[in-house]
């Protein structure tokens, strides 16, 4: 009597335990949900434009696309158009600035930044703000570029 209560006990324990498993033949995609780079993207004139990227997510990144800052202003005398394409190494919390260089103008402006991180053909984020060009000073205010 004490054998059969003893195997009962031995085979409920082992059926009855796996009951609340469920198999799947997927694999999660730890990646895309532990590692999130938080990309914040903000330019700012000065002599020239400066594009900053800064990285708060948890993992470096590399931008491979293009960055691209046009410069449309009453009256440019050299500069309003630049393209950056190389890679950018971002390391954990850490920021990257890039400029255009010399510019000269003279009056009203709009500077316009597009970005695309990932070399896709794909634009990643774009902005734009108005301000004044003097010569190389170009007066624009801080923005920022939302990614999407």
């Amino acid at each position: 009597m004490m054998k059969k209560i003893f195997t009962l006990l031995v085979v409920e324990i082992l059926v009855l335990s796996g009951l609340g498993t469920v198999a799947t033949s997927e694999k999660p995609d730890i990646k895309s949900v532990a590692f999130q780079p938080e990309l914040i993207v903000e330019a700012r004139g000065g002599f020239g434009v400066h594009v900053t990227i800064t990285n708060l997510g948890n993992m470096s990144i590399e931008i491979l696309g293009n960055i691209t800052v046009t410069i449309r202003a009453t009256l440019m005398l050299r500069g309003g158009y630049s393209i950056l394409h190389i890679p950018i190494p971002i390391p954990i919390n850490s920021a990257v600035s890039v400029g255009t260089g010399l510019v000269l103008g003279i009056g009203h402006c709009t500077v316009n930044v597009t970005i695309d991180i990932d070399d896709d053909g794909v634009i990643d984020g774009e902005s734009s703000n108005t301000g004044l060009i003097f010569l190389p000073l170009v007066l624009v205010g801080k923005f920022t570029i939302p990614l999407s």
